[in-house]
């Protein structure tokens, strides 16, 4: 039912232009989630992947490169 509601208040924002104030506030959190994340949110996303995966899979990962070793020391 919301989403239903939600889509018929987009429909109807963008036939009615004085309406987009309706739309806004999902729009502009819409903006807000899907930013690119910046390096230190990476590396924290790298490390709390790391600290999930068991011992010998990690191992597996350390090899593909640098920045996961610099992510997992950062966190150690």
């Amino acid at each position: 039912v919301i989403a239903g509601l939600s889509y018929e208040v987009l429909k109807l924002s963008d036939a009615k232009p004085w309406l987009h104030f309706l739309s806004r506030p999902g729009i502009e959190l819409q903006r807000l989630t899907t930013k690119e994340p910046d390096d230190g949110q990476v590396e924290v996303a790298i490390a709390s992947l790391l600290a999930a995966i068991p011992g010998e899979a990690r191992d597996e990962v350390f090899a593909r490169g640098p920045v996961c070793e610099a992510a997992w020391g950062a966190v150690q």
